[in-house]
């Protein structure tokens, strides 16, 4: 198994659309049959486990829920939404899970945010 993000945050994508996100957020959650869906003001960011071979078909998949729920476009999304995998998801989360990836450095509050989205 291995561990894809799909998302944005603040210094990606402007704060304005990443709103769009957020207040789509609960229809896009709904959609997935399982994975973590993180979103603020200044982040969006969907946690997906799945194996090597899917992992072009489950970011197809994500991009396309995420484009019926906000109507932003595949082609934008596609050009903002970063794809990650592997080790690099579990460096990401810790970084923001911990603050040091937030407008605020060190902001406690994401952990919260985090820890939310999982349940």
């Amino acid at each position: 198994m291995v561990l894809v993000l799909i998302g944005a945050s603040y210094s990606e994508m402007p704060l304005h659309q990443l709103e769009i996100l957020e207040r789509e957020a609960s229809t896009i959650r709904q959609q997935f049959d399982s994975g973590v869906l993180v979103s603020t003001c200044n982040r969006f960011e969907v946690y997906l486990e799945c194996q090597d071979q899917e992992i072009s078909a489950l970011t197809d998949r994500t991009l396309s829920l995420v484009d019926k729920a906000t109507g932003l476009g595949l082609a934008f999304l596609s050009s903002v939404l970063k794809v990650s995998y592997g080790s690099a998801v579990v460096q990401h989360l810790y970084s923001v899970a911990s603050g040091l990836d937030s407008m605020v450095i060190g902001e406690a509050e994401i952990a919260g945010q985090v820890r939310r989205s999982l349940q």
